[in-house]
């Protein structure tokens, strides 16, 4: 849509160009309405204030130059290398006076307009005139730009029902980047006032590399359904725990095998992950984990008493097929639920070991109390797990059936 808005806002700003009878070529009317082609509709107020700022300090600025060229040094050709060293002073100058004047954040577009109205030849017309009309084709532009980026197909917003959305299913991967295109769209929901949640097998710390910039206003489920967290706050709303003892027991089952074992705890708000052996096989992955902003590793044994959020080991798929073996003939398999996720490095692999009360299901009501909410609707590409399946893997978008249900044109009917 911006492409097209963008085409558009081209269009009209070269139909008021020429009704206006205007001289010279629409270059001013048309950049200054491409600026106002933003992402975000509460961004274009912000950018056309800098844009209008940056105008008026760059016009001032040329008509200066302008001035100098011609009153002082005329069209004499060989004072035209004063006059280029006049024009370069004259950027330094524009820089500075839009950081001076508390508008930093304008000093390229009033560079831009400094340049853009100074290299010319004036001729014989008045630098006055010249810098005004300038002056009024970017003000043209900057609201063409304005209201053409404000320009929306009429929806419905639901706001009465909460959308919660498997992140999971928009990712496509464990260690997926969430896609630009995918973050614009959540953040512009959002910003719509829908209520959207979602639901993940990632951890908060996973949950941050991958939508930290996604400006979600309701409570998070993360872990499979182990956890409810507010990503606003940065609190942990609810979780679902293993005993220390249940975390000692998986553990020393466990720490014969060549796995890298990590137990993850909550401690105030904070994630802490104990650690105490990082097997060679694993050594690469930990160290690109490690670095990670979000991730606090503490290499010591778990504190006796304090219960964690589930058991993480890393390994290879050989090694993982032996823990799971090992864990099913202890009977872990039923007293635990054991969940298995890839790795993009061939071979490897992951397998976390939680409580098994930790469900999707009962953390989504818990979601549901917490906001208040009565009507609920989930979306993924498990029907059995969710009210709208969508099947990413055949090219279905969870982002388009969450607008077609979030958003609805206006004249379709409520469901």
């Amino acid at each position: 849509m911006r492409i097209v808005k963008s085409t558009v806002a081209v269009g009209l700003s070269i139909l008021v160009y020429l009704l206006a009878g205007m001289d010279g070529l629409p270059f001013f009317i048309i950049i200054a309405a491409l600026q106002g082609m933003q992402q975000y509709q509460r961004n274009v107020k912000e950018v056309a204030v800098r844009n209008v700022f940056g105008t008026l300090v760059g016009a001032a600025c040329a008509l200066v130059i302008l001035m100098l060229q011609s009153f002082v040094l005329g069209s004499d050709n060989s004072q035209y290398v004063w006059y280029c060293v006049f024009v370069t002073l004259g950027v330094a100058v524009s820089l500075y006076s839009a950081v001076v004047l508390g508008h930093g954040d304008a000093a390229y577009f009033t560079a831009v307009v400094y340049l853009c109205i100074v290299m010319v030849h004036l001729d014989k017309r008045s630098p006055f005139l010249y810098v005004a009309q300038r002056l009024l084709e970017t003000l043209l532009g900057i609201g063409i730009g304005m209201g053409v980026n404000a320009l929306r197909i009429p929806r419905r917003r639901v706001r009465d029902t909460l959308f919660v959305a498997a992140l999971d299913d928009v990712l496509h991967s464990e260690s997926s980047i969430l896609p630009e295109y995918s973050k614009v769209e959540l953040n512009r929901i959002l910003d719509d006032g829908v209520r959207l949640s979602i639901i993940s097998q990632h951890s908060s710390a996973s949950f941050w590399e991958a939508a930290g910039s996604i400006r979600f206003k309701m409570p998070v489920i993360l872990l499979d359904g182990a956890v409810l967290y507010d990503p606003a706050e940065k609190r942990y709303l609810a979780k679902v725990q293993l005993e220390y003892e249940q975390a000692r027991e998986i553990t020393e089952l466990l720490e014969d095998e060549e796995l890298s074992i990590f137990q993850s705890a909550v401690v105030d708000d904070s994630v802490m992950i104990f650690n105490k052996h990082i097997a060679e096989s694993t050594r690469e992955i930990h160290e690109h984990m490690r670095r990670s902003n979000y991730r606090n590793y503490i290499y010591r044994a778990l504190p006796e008493g304090l219960p964690v959020i589930y058991v993480l080991c890393i390994g290879t798929e050989e090694k993982l097929d032996e823990a799971c073996r090992k864990l099913d003939g202890a009977g872990f398999d039923k007293k635990y639920k054991v969940m298995r996720y890839g790795h993009e490095q061939k071979g490897m692999g992951y397998m976390r070991i939680f409580s098994r009360e930790a469900s999707r299901h009962a953390m989504l009501e818990k979601l549901r109390e917490t906001c208040g909410m009565e009507k609920l609707r989930t979306f993924g590409n498990d029907p059995r797990l969710y009210d709208v399946c969508v099947r990413a893997s055949e090219g279905e978008s969870i982002l388009k059936a969450l607008k077609k249900e979030a958003e609805p044109f206006f004249w379709k009917k409520q469901k």
